[in-house]
């Protein structure tokens, strides 16, 4: 039987379960709709994939921002850049793992590093408000007066006391 499906495309009557057995073992499926339905099930099987490879990034990059904090509790400050770099590289879009490079860079003596960080976060989240005070007041030490005033000006928006 199976050297005869070989030599024959399946027809559209087959079932798609013995579609999906010939796909796989690799012959070619041609049969309306069959074929569509294997792509569809590839790339379900993908996406599936894709999002656990997420999670994975989502995991790592929370495990690198606890050990960036660690690290910078214990004023082990050359390793928590290294961790909140890792942080940042699996999950570029979290304005906390900018906040914490911005404490570290701050710590480390780096008001560049930490004015870049902090704007970051800002850029990410306009209203959070370490990031609006960082870069309002390191702002004024790196020669960034435009972005300084800025920030002052929305701080005193979202809370004018």
């Amino acid at each position: 039987m199976i050297d005869s499906l070989l030599r024959h495309p399946i027809r559209s009557s087959m079932k798609f379960d013995h579609a999906i057995n010939l796909a796989v073992v690799g012959q070619p499926v041609f049969a309306r709709g069959t074929l569509c339905k294997a792509f569809v099930s590839l790339a379900a099987i993908s996406l599936l994939m894709m999002l656990a490879a997420c999670g994975n990034s989502f995991a790592n990059a929370q495990e690198d921002a606890a050990k960036a904090q660690s690290l910078l509790e214990q004023n082990r400050i050359a390793e928590a850049r290294i961790a909140i770099a890792d942080a940042i590289a699996e999950r570029d879009d979290e304005p906390d793992y900018h906040l914490l490079r911005g404490r570290i860079e701050y710590r480390a003596g780096s008001v560049p590093g930490a004015f870049g960080a902090y704007s970051n976060a800002l850029a990410l989240d306009p209203q959070n408000m370490e990031a609006l005070q960082a870069v309002s007041q390191l702002g004024m030490q790196v020669g960034r007066l435009r972005e300084s005033k800025e920030a002052a000006e929305t701080i005193l928006s979202l809370d004018p006391n």
